[in-house]
């Protein structure tokens, strides 16, 4: 009897010992984000799934999840009291749970950032105890990147001369298009509106093919953002001002390129010189650009214009958004007027700073 008791509580000790590991074997953790370009303030969550894939009953399980200190958290008060633990630079999200055989839990936390930038959110923690609670097995992963985007600019005189510069752009392209000066055919890029799809074409060929029209009734719009000594608030102001005037062309349904001397991290690449488009994709690729912005500026306006001039199309047109135009960038704005024939429309950073 002794030893038939022996030899159970041996086991027993040898299945406790190897429990938690196995246990955390057995867990699945699956994380997902409803948005990973955000407006400032709108709540973000994540849900994080729990999956028990073996029969025996898990009895003890925690999850840490870690969010940087801009993040607010969406929760009431009970909440806040139960599962947020304050760190120095940071706080966690923490659950403890018992998950039972061939069982899932989901649960989910929900912030907002007020502040424009990109934030690191979500690393976990998981952890999963023995029999009698004396060792844990633990695993991690990372976080996913979260943007959020600049406010929309406030400057509505600024804005409204945008309009004015755009509308006879606008008229031309859509209203007064004359099809005869269609001059060719080419692929479908997934930038270009539905409208100039030319469906004979496609049906002829097999792939979406979109109308290319003379020079003569097709406008192009190039920004350009300047951020060469900018400060900070007029940087903050620069990025408004290109995120509502990417807006308004997309309102408008002009497409438009985008140039820039400043350090934009783009969701594959830096987000530097972007070929004329238009759509959600085409202007997300610029928001996320600006969202993460620094005050890195790769090279002078100057350069920039030259660049701009050597790779200029017949009839563009251009919206320069830069911190003044002192000095040198008002010569290098009237040498991109100059240069390329074309209009030139300007939108200071300076002015949506308070004194």
């Amino acid at each position: 009897m002794i030893i038939v008791l022996g030899v159970l509580i041996l086991g027993f000790l040898l299945i406790e010992r190897k429990w938690a590991a196995f246990a955390l074997q057995s867990l699945q953790i699956h994380t997902q984000w409803d948005r990973y370009l955000a407006e400032p303030d709108q709540p973000i969550t994540q849900n994080v799934t729990l999956e028990n894939h073996s029969r025996i009953t898990i009895p003890f399980v925690r999850l840490v999840l870690s969010f940087p200190g801009e993040a607010q958290a969406v929760a009431d008060d009970e909440w806040r009291k139960n599962h947020r633990r304050e760190t120095v630079l940071s706080w966690n999200a923490e659950y403890r749970l018992t998950l039972r055989g061939r069982r899932s839990m989901t649960r989910s936390v929900t912030v907002s950032v007020s502040k424009r930038g990109m934030y690191k959110m979500g690393a976990y923690h998981l952890s999963a105890g023995d029999l009698l609670g004396f060792r844990e097995a633990k695993c991690h992963g990372d976080g996913k990147r979260i943007v959020v985007m600049p406010r929309r600019s406030e400057q509505k005189l600024a804005l409204d001369a945008v309009g004015g510069f755009l509308g006879d752009i606008s008229v031309r392209r859509f209203i007064l298009e004359d099809p005869i000066l269609t001059t060719g055919f080419r692929d479908y890029t997934g930038r270009e509106p539905m409208r100039a799809i030319s469906w004979t074409r496609t049906a002829q060929t097999g792939t979406l093919q979109v109308k290319q029209y003379d020079y003569t009734a097709e406008r192009h719009i190039v920004v350009l953002l300047n951020t060469e000594g900018a400060e900070e608030k007029q940087l903050e102001e620069c990025l408004r001002l290109t995120r509502s005037v990417c807006e308004k062309l997309e309102q408008m349904k002009i497409p438009y390129g985008f140039r820039t001397n400043a350090n934009l991290p783009g969701p594959v690449g830096k987000v530097t010189s972007i070929a004329e488009g238009l759509g959600e994709q085409h202007l997300n690729t610029i928001l996320f650009g600006l969202g993460c912005a620094d005050s890195t500026c790769f090279y002078s306006f100057r350069y920039l214009v030259r660049k701009t001039i050597r790779a200029r199309k017949s009839n563009e047109a251009y919206i320069v958004i830069t911190p003044d135009d002192k000095g040198t960038v008002r010569s290098c704005i009237q040498q991109l007027g100059d240069g390329s024939g074309a209009s030139v429309c300007v939108l200071r950073g300076c002015e949506g700073v308070a004194e």
